[in-house]
């Protein structure tokens, strides 16, 4: 177990890590859509004085279960910076030795929770390459590119809801790592169409269902009923590579006069309010929560890009009627 040296009362900053690898370096925070750099800092200060206000309220029994949940954001620079500034805020100095006192308490779970979870990753590892077998020859080879067939086998296992279930966070850490890490040796690259494949079919059928879900308890939601929720549950059914081309023919116009489903600015409401309510439901700071925020980004990403593109055909449009006009004959 690490020492506690470099965490006393007022603790400076460290990334806990589990098996080697840094657990620390992206907080888990729901988000909005915007890519700004600034947003997203708000946003995760915003869970942060969530956390801090529950480790406050807190007994002592429950404080283990509240830092499990919550371990990408104890290990974040943001939780290290809030909690510090409100001990140097503190009244009195009995108030700074209790908060003192309990971010001791807070960061001595959290390091024998990292250690037990060491000891836990060997098995978390021969589980998540079990569930990469589904995708592979039965040499135990990985298909490069991936064939339609494959994909499908897959899908059809993450459909089953016995299986989505046994799926937990430890498997999803290591093949999330697996993946990162082939990002940097070009020796992987064969590997990362199945990894991704994995992530993906797994976020895409939580979310569609928690929405089948919601829908049986409220047939009149407006995910069941809107244009919007329509266009959105179709996309969660399709694959990432033809996202904008299925968002392309459900948003943009065919023609000046063309008609189209809803706005995008409905459809990326419509997902911020589908992203907060599901990305909430998983325990917080969690790989789960991790992937599907990073699910929803990416087609807000793409409703972006549509909106762009759309906003170009409409200028080109505006263009060309005006050279039509300025070309006129005069009378």
């Amino acid at each position: 177990m690490r020492q506690m040296g470099r965490r006393q009362a007022a603790c400076s900053g460290g990334d806990a890590t589990l098996g080697g690898e840094s657990i620390a370096s992206d907080p888990a925070t729901v988000v909005r859509l915007s890519d700004e750099e600034s947003g997203r800092q708000y946003e995760a200060l915003d869970d942060v004085d969530v956390l801090i206000q529950r480790l406050l309220n807190a007994g002592e029994s429950q404080l283990p279960s509240i830092v499990y949940n919550s371990l990408s954001l104890v290990n974040s620079k943001q939780f290290e910076y809030r909690f510090k500034n409100m001990i140097e805020r503190a009244p009195d100095s009995e108030e700074k030795r209790r908060l003192s006192a309990l971010l001791v308490r807070v960061y001595k779970l959290e390091e024998e929770i990292v250690a037990e979870g060491r000891d836990k990753l060997t098995a978390a590892e021969s589980q998540a390459q079990d569930l990469l077998q589904i995708a592979t020859n039965e040499k135990g080879e990985f298909y490069y590119p991936l064939p339609w067939e494959v994909k499908e086998r897959v899908r059809t296992f993450m459909r089953d809801p016995a299986n989505l279930q046994q799926i937990d966070d430890g498997q999803l850490f290591s093949i999330q790592r697996w993946y990162e890490k082939g990002q940097a040796d070009e020796r992987a690259f064969h590997i990362l169409p199945t990894l991704e494949l994995i992530l993906e079919s797994w976020a895409s059928q939580t979310v569609l269902n928690e929405i089948e879900n919601d829908k049986r308890l409220n047939p009149s939601s407006w995910m069941a009923t809107s244009a919007a929720g329509q266009v959105l549950q179709k996309l969660f059914q399709t694959e990432r590579q033809w996202w904008c081309e299925e968002l392309e023919s459900d948003l943009m116009p065919r023609g000046p006069e063309g008609e189209t489903k809803c706005s995008v600015e409905t459809v990326r409401e419509t997902l911020e309010e589908v992203m907060k309510d599901i990305a909430l439901r998983q325990n917080m700071g969690s790989r789960k929560q991790t992937i599907l925020v990073d699910y929803f980004r990416s087609v807000g990403k793409c409703l972006r890009d549509v909106e762009d593109k759309h906003e170009q055909v409409v200028k080109e449009h505006l263009a060309e009627e005006t050279e039509s006009f300025t070309r006129l004959p005069p009378q």
